[in-house]
């Protein structure tokens, strides 16, 4: 399978980066003001809950990148 990693929205202190599987939106990584990157599943569209809590994180882009592309 397929990972990408696509910009999307970004601001001063948080961007966000789409996760597409196979060409298919998969999740999204955020990057807080805090420094830590999030990986959240969905799109993160209107119907998704704003208490979401991420699927994996870490300090590391890199490092959450290949944590996400070995999943199943």
């Amino acid at each position: 399978m397929v990972w990408t990693f696509e910009r999307s929205d970004t601001t001063v202190e948080v961007w966000r980066l789409l996760v597409f599987k196979s060409g298919h939106v998969a999740g999204r990584i955020l990057h807080g003001p805090d420094g830590m990157y999030r990986f959240y599943t969905g799109g993160g569209g209107a119907g998704t809950s704003l208490l979401q809590q991420p699927y994996l994180q870490d300090r590391d882009l890199e490092k959450l990148k290949a944590e996400i592309r070995d999943l199943a």
